[in-house]
């Protein structure tokens, strides 16, 4: 929590349960669908669980959740730590900066936080 900036976090842990392909065309812009099908298939889980996270931990700064849908936003490929919003930036997010942070083994993690300061 913070006084002076909106702050957004998620982490995700695997599950071989889960049908992350069912959901790729709600959370993934089409560029990182194709992205993450032309991994190894051992990549593409942690690929698509990183993208989730970082969307996740973006939107919930703004205060919108998902209602504009993950999709929208373009996060991978990702290159480093620093998130790097792709494509065309929503003015919400224009003053947020995101890292995915380290996790246990078979979990993805995301902060994100509002780069512009508010008064407590």
């Amino acid at each position: 929590m913070s006084p002076c900036r909106r702050v957004g976090v998620d982490i995700e842990q695997y599950s071989d349960k889960f049908d992350w392909r069912s959901i790729v065309a709600l959370t993934l812009d089409a560029s990182e669908a194709v992205w993450i099908e032309r991994l190894d298939v051992t990549q593409q889980v942690s690929a698509f669980y990183d993208a989730w996270v970082a969307k996740e931990a973006l939107v919930k700064t703004t205060g919108v959740g998902i209602t504009r849908g993950l999709q929208h936003l373009t996060v991978l490929p990702r290159d480093s730590m620093q998130v790097t919003l792709r494509n065309e930036i929503p003015d919400d997010m224009r003053e947020i900066a995101a890292r995915w942070i380290s996790a246990p083994e078979g979990y993805a993690a995301c902060v994100a936080w509002s780069t512009k300061t508010f008064a407590p």
